[in-house]
């Protein structure tokens, strides 16, 4: 058994990995390796933890299919997403991106853009900046 903390740039939670998950997904218990996990949440009185069912590697899923990953915060705006959708348009190319919407409640909707855009570090850096005002 163990126990160990996700996090990324939208906040931390606990996980409780059972003793056969943990040798199920072995490889994956490493610290700072990007993971994808799947699991039910457990309310304790310190807060949230996920009791984890499945771990994945993130390279192995997500990234080797896109080029690019665009998370949108919850609560972005109607008109922050079609200034986005302007800019991503505005860049056509060959790389394939997908938007991830998180929904606050640890879950999260996918879209993969059906269009391809030059997407490069200055691009990024626009997108971060119009994300995060």
């Amino acid at each position: 058994m163990a126990f160990a903390t996700l996090e990324d740039e939208t906040g931390k939670i606990d996980l409780v990995i059972f003793p056969k998950i943990y040798s199920a997904y072995q490889q994956y218990w490493v610290k700072d390796k990007v993971l994808i996990v799947e699991g039910k949440f457990e309310a304790k009185e310190e807060g949230l933890s996920l009791v984890v069912d499945k771990a994945e590697a993130l390279e192995s899923s997500t990234e080797k299919k896109y080029d690019f990953i665009i998370r949108i915060p919850q609560g972005t705006s109607s008109s922050v997403l079609m200034a986005l959708n302007q800019i991503l348009k505005q860049n056509p190319g060959e790389k394939k991106g997908i938007l991830i919407f998180e929904n606050g409640s640890g879950g999260q909707k996918k879209l993969e853009l059906n269009f391809g855009v030059a997407y490069n570090s200055k691009l990024a850096a626009e997108i971060d900046s119009l994300l995060n005002s």
